[in-house]
């Protein structure tokens, strides 16, 4: 029996997430592209078309639901594969970022892939995305892998549909080579700017992109957005579904979007489905004191997070961020209801924290008291002592961060095994 025959699902897993965040994520400082983010993502486009063509296209051996937006998309494209699985179809789910374990991006009728079949997954994209592993290519290389991977897995699968999230905008995104049967964008507002901006009419520009001339296109954006939707729809012959969302909450906005997607691909959502719980959305994971957990990482998530959790009495923020993000916004918005913070930084492979105190020394005096820890858990060790056992914790500010602490209360390897978010 070879080595490889032999090998546990989280010993597989282990072996080709290195291969993934070691082998082919590029650190910046090695990437000599001439032109800056923003400018190389139309050559990053076609370099992914080139990836999925010498992998046999997998992202067209099945109709997609494609869900972008600055806000939302992930939970909205969470709800519409739980109501088409409702209906009785077999469905892929792809969402970006992961959480804890890279088999979260890899959804297929209710469960996360196992670590095995990942492993063989990364097995076959390796080879291929390793010839793209040069300093000057324009498109993420780790990103393009880890695509490529879902799409092969729906393909292996034969699922009947896949809802799959968008990563970064949406016109040149790694996701933006699919047989879209119905484009879904949530909201149009301030988040990655550096490179979808400079405006907020990029930016929206940006998400117009996964509308597709005959397939369905389902909006909830407002605003300045949404003329810039309307003018793609024109352009492309499309009808644009618009989706009331002012005054709603952001729950029942989300759904309200979802059904309409379902009904959008020609299915009726069934009466009744309750949704699970998504992960790392105003997750409560443990009381005395309460923690809280919410991946808000703009402005306009950190006002939607502010409105769900209302009055909480005494509320210790842990907060971390990535750079390029509206910081000053965020924290704003979230110092009305929080008097204390512990401001730390999420390790993210590839990618650069605002170190702890640089958020302190800009920020800690919006607060009564400013902590830092660099590293999130005693950052959130030193937030629970000073909640008390009657006070909230709460996480925010970067998925990263969130992954990182969620571990205390679910092991990333009983997350895998189980090939659920919610191990028992």
């Amino acid at each position: 029996m070879s080595g490889r025959t032999a090998e546990t699902p989280w010993r597989a897993y282990r072996r080709a997430n290195a291969v993934l965040d070691g082998e082919l994520l590029r650190r910046p400082d090695e990437v000599t592209c001439a032109k800056s983010r923003r400018e190389r993502r139309a050559d990053a486009h076609r370099v992914a078309g080139e990836l999925y063509a010498a992998l046999g296209n997998p992202q067209l051996a099945w109709p997609a639901i494609h869900v972008a937006g600055t806000s939302g998309k992930g939970s909205v494209a969470w709800a519409v594969a739980h109501l088409l699985r409702a209906a009785g179809l077999r469905v892929g789910l792809h969402v970006s970022p992961y959480l804890q374990v890279a088999t979260e991006k890899i959804w297929i009728d209710g469960r996360y892939i196992d670590g095995c079949s990942f492993a063989r997954l990364v097995d076959r994209v390796a080879p291929i995305v390793r010839r793209l592993r040069t300093p000057d290519c324009p498109a993420s290389v780790h990103g393009l892998a880890a695509a490529a991977a879902a799409f092969e897995a729906f393909r292996r699968a034969r699922v009947d549909v896949a809802v799959v999230e968008a990563s970064c905008g949406g016109r040149y995104d790694v996701t933006a080579h699919l047989a879209t049967r119905v484009a879904v964008v949530t909201s149009v507002a301030d988040d990655h700017r550096d490179v979808l901006g400079p405006t907020l009419r990029d930016v929206a520009w940006h998400k117009a992109g996964i509308l597709r001339r005959g397939a369905a296109a389902v909006s909830g954006v407002a605003g300045v957005g949404r003329e810039v939707l309307r003018a793609e729809a024109r352009a492309l012959g499309v009808e644009l579904r618009e989706i009331p969302t002012r005054g709603r909450s952001i729950g029942a906005r989300n759904r309200a979007l979802a059904e309409a997607a379902v009904r959008a691909f020609g299915v009726e959502p069934p009466a009744g489905v309750v949704v699970p719980p998504f992960a790392g959305r105003l997750e409560t994971v443990a009381e005395r004191p309460r923690v809280v957990l919410d991946i808000a990482h703009n402005p306009e998530k950190a006002r939607g997070l502010a409105r769900s959790l209302g009055a909480v009495g005494e509320l210790v923020l842990v907060f971390g961020a990535l750079r390029g993000k509206n910081l000053a916004a965020m924290l704003r918005t979230l110092a009305g209801g929080c008097r204390r913070a512990v401001f730390t930084a999420p390790a993210v492979a590839g990618k650069s924290p605002v170190p702890a105190e640089e958020l302190r020394e800009r920020f800690g005096a919006w607060f009564d008291e400013a902590r830092t820890a660099p590293e999130p858990r005693r950052a959130l060790e030193a937030a629970q002592r000073l909640a008390g056992r009657r006070g909230t914790v709460l996480v925010t500010g970067s998925a990263y961060l969130v992954g990182a602490l969620r571990g205390r209360w679910f092991p990333d390897r009983a997350v895998l095994l189980a090939r659920s978010s919610f191990p028992e």
